[in-house]
């Protein structure tokens, strides 16, 4: 095995021989038959990883030409063959512009269910908050069926089936729960969903409950909400990436609510302010 490390990305090669000895290598190698004998591999398996730290974006080019971007606190793990590509997002959220391969599937996995790619724009989250698909362009399987048995990863060689629950389009999305229950999916805008790639959470009549949940993903400090009715409210705004203090700013401004700062245990409680008493 030989390792490269590049940044965030961890590559390495696995070439495998038949016959008269194994041969693995790190590298590629030309290997010429002499005399009776005759050497043959198989195709080389290329494994990558990528990582991105709290409120770190990347953006990266695979082999084969398809570019993924990764939101926040992601980690993803890749196995690409000659046969398929195969993506292992451990945690996060990514989103995919795929070139398209009739005869190399393009598969997301993640603990929740598998998303194969019958387009070339969707994002996939993965993660305790929320476990959903978006499509941007074109089509997507998806099999919410539990996918912990290909959670390891390093199963190239192994024969996965693909069943479709639900087939999404363009400017529609689901969960991993629906899709298991065959429900019809959402449809959204888009490029709203996604504005996370442009450092902007876009909401229209979401609950304070789930902006929370998102910021909470982006910031390495914990916003908090102190009254459950204050969790219920609806946020339609627009929230800037750049720091904590100008998405707290939206929500003071937006909601009948004040953010209360804890540094010393690294949170910010987001309270209801009561109306003014009147004579």
């Amino acid at each position: 095995w030989v390792w490269f490390f590049f940044g965030h990305k961890i590559r390495y090669l696995v070439l495998g021989g038949f016959g008269g000895g194994g041969v693995q290598a790190g590298v590629w190698a030309f290997i010429f038959g002499l005399g009776a004998g005759a050497w043959f591999w198989t195709p080389p398996v290329e494994y990558l990883q990528f990582q991105t730290a709290i409120g770190e974006q990347a953006r990266y080019t695979l082999p084969d030409g398809s570019a993924m971007v990764l939101n926040t606190d992601s980690a993803v793990r890749i196995e690409l063959s000659k046969a398929r590509r195969l993506v292992y997002l451990d945690h996060g959220e990514v989103f995919f512009d795929v070139r398209h391969r009739r005869d190399r599937p393009f598969d997301v996995v993640t603990r929740s269910g598998r998303v194969r790619v019958l387009g070339t724009r969707f994002s996939v989250q993965s993660s305790h908050e929320r476990s959903r698909v978006v499509v941007a362009k074109g089509r997507g399987g998806i099999d919410g069926s539990n996918s912990a048995d290909l959670k390891k990863g390093n199963g190239t060689n192994k024969t996965i089936t693909f069943d479709a629950d639900v087939i999404l389009k363009a400017n529609e999305q689901i969960s991993f729960d629906a899709a298991e229950q065959q429900q019809k999916p959402q449809a959204i805008d888009a490029q709203h969903a996604l504005a996370w790639r442009e450092k902007r959470l876009s909401y229209h009549s979401e609950p304070l409950s789930e902006v929370v949940a998102d910021l909470n993903r982006y910031f390495n400090v914990t916003l908090q909400i102190e009254d459950p009715r204050l969790a219920e409210q609806k946020l339609t705004a627009l929230i800037l990436l750049s720091d904590i203090d100008a998405a707290i700013r939206v929500l003071e401004e937006t909601l009948n609510v004040k953010a209360q700062p804890n540094t010393t245990a690294n949170t910010i409680l987001l309270v209801l302010v009561k109306p003014a008493a009147t004579d």
